[in-house]
């Protein structure tokens, strides 16, 4: 009897031997299994940033031209406000002018409505008909 159990002993070792073995077989399997899946899930992932930087470089290029036209625009504007400045500028030192016109007129004709005799036979008219001289101040 001993025998038989000597020979089921060694059956029990080799077989839990073999599961052990089986056992660690299995796990470094499964590890396999899942660095591989983790690899795959990296490759996605690093797709996904490639697409995603493209996307983004498309974009920048995009905002870049449109930069670059505003900037244009904004030159031209500018240009043309610097015109609108001058001529609005020469306009406001022609009506100064035309003031100052208008205003010496209104004070010689106030002088003449008082000081003019308008009979051009008067005996008492000075100066002389045709020898008043207006003297401008400037």
């Amino acid at each position: 009897m001993e025998a038989i159990l000597a020979i089921i002993s060694g059956l029990f070792a080799s077989t839990t031997i073999i599961q052990l073995f089986t056992i660690k077989s299995q796990k470094e399997k499964i590890k396999a299994n899942v660095k591989q899946e983790q690899a795959i899930s990296n490759g996605l992932e690093l797709k996904n940033m490639k697409e995603l930087l493209s996307i983004q470089g498309e974009q920048l290029v995009g905002v870049e031209l449109r930069n670059k036209n505003l900037v244009e625009e904004n030159y031209s504007l500018q240009k043309k406000l610097r015109e609108y400045d001058y001529k609005l500028g020469e306009v406001e030192r022609k009506v100064s002018g035309m003031e100052r016109v208008i205003t010496e007129e209104i004070s010689r004709r106030d002088f003449a409505e008082t000081n003019i005799c308008l009979d051009t036979d008067c005996k008492e008219r000075k100066p002389k008909l045709g020898e008043f001289k207006y003297n401008y101040k400037h």
